[in-house]
């Protein structure tokens, strides 16, 4: 994103759960908490690759007791113009639980799916045997 925006400052939107470990019996609310909310990162030249990524786990690690609000209310409390859009790209690590192994008789073969999202941008990291990576844009949006 740097790199196409010539910008060493950049702002994306983060998904996450919503269901932060600070909520007593989190595990056992049915419903969605789903929520995104914006991530600044500072590309610096002067700093090991290790720290960088440490100070962004840090500040992520901060950003989530702000998961409860929504995305009006921290625009309100940012210096962006209402009407602005506070990021126009999305990354989404889906590191939500599914059993690898089958159950029964049932088998599902040659399963596919759209994704679609308003963003011109988004990346989807899925962990599991091995990493993918999923990439969405919109080609009149990034021209």
């Amino acid at each position: 994103m740097s790199r196409y925006s010539g910008e060493n400052d950049i702002v994306f939107g983060v998904t996450s759960s919503g269901r932060s470990t600070e909520i007593i019996d989190v595990e056992n609310i049915v419903g969605p908490f789903i929520t995104t909310s914006p991530t600044r990162i500072q590309l610096m030249d002067d700093i090991k690759v290790m720290d960088w990524l440490q100070k962004i786990q840090e500040e992520e690690i901060e950003r989530r007791q702000y998961e409860y609000a929504s995305l009006t209310e921290i625009q309100g409390w940012s210096e962006v113009p209402r009407g602005t859009p506070l990021f126009n790209s999305l990354y989404v690590f889906e590191n939500y639980p599914v059993k690898e192994e089958p159950s029964g008789n049932l088998e599902i073969g040659e399963l596919e799916g759209v994704e679609q999202t308003h963003y011109p941008l988004g990346l989807a990291v899925v962990p599991g045997i091995q990493l993918s990576l999923k990439l969405m844009y919109d080609l009149v949006s990034l021209k």
